[in-house]
């Protein structure tokens, strides 16, 4: 298993976790690619989501229910 360590960056309002290329290589991803986060006590895990539109779809539909009730 590789270790990465990165700085988050202040970007406006923005905060931006810039990923090496290697990184970026081996993992498969690209700019643009929606990544979901797993926090654990000790260390993250980070995932490139296979279906973000649907999954977007479900908070959205989540936040309509909540603040219709």
């Amino acid at each position: 298993m590789k270790t990465y360590v990165t700085t988050v960056v202040e970007d406006g309002d923005d905060l931006v976790m810039p990923f090496p290329d290697s990184l970026m290589e081996d993992m498969k991803w690209k700019a643009g690619d929606v990544l979901q986060w797993s926090i654990h006590s000790d260390h993250a895990v980070i995932q490139k989501m296979k279906n973000p539109v649907e999954t977007l779809r479900k908070f959205e539909g989540a936040d309509e229910n909540s603040s219709n009730q």
